[in-house]
């Protein structure tokens, strides 16, 4: 999805903090960039973040809306379409 948004946007991931050891695991089969959340920050906790959210956020970082992969299967064209005109919805 990123490649067909053009640059309009910029995807990244939010790991847990209890979840580092996994972190090998999403680069192997990932090229987003991914971040590690830790204690200081606690972006999970301060989002009330679920596990596989997207978070849609404006330029000026604002919340757009929140799109779950777990109830919205990427496999499925509809949903797929819908997360990228949710993501392009926040594009200026």
């Amino acid at each position: 999805m990123q490649a067909e948004l053009g640059g309009q946007a910029v995807i990244l991931g939010v790991d847990a903090i209890d979840q580092v050891s996994y972190q090998g695991l999403v680069a192997d089969v990932s090229d987003l960039p991914w971040l590690q959340d830790v204690e200081t920050v606690g972006a999970w906790e301060l989002w009330d973040a679920e596990w596989r959210d997207v978070w849609v956020l404006d330029p000026d970082n604002r919340l757009v809306g929140i799109y779950n992969l777990s109830a919205y299967d990427l496999a499925v064209e509809d949903n797929y379409r819908a997360l990228e005109d949710l993501i392009r919805s926040a594009s200026p």
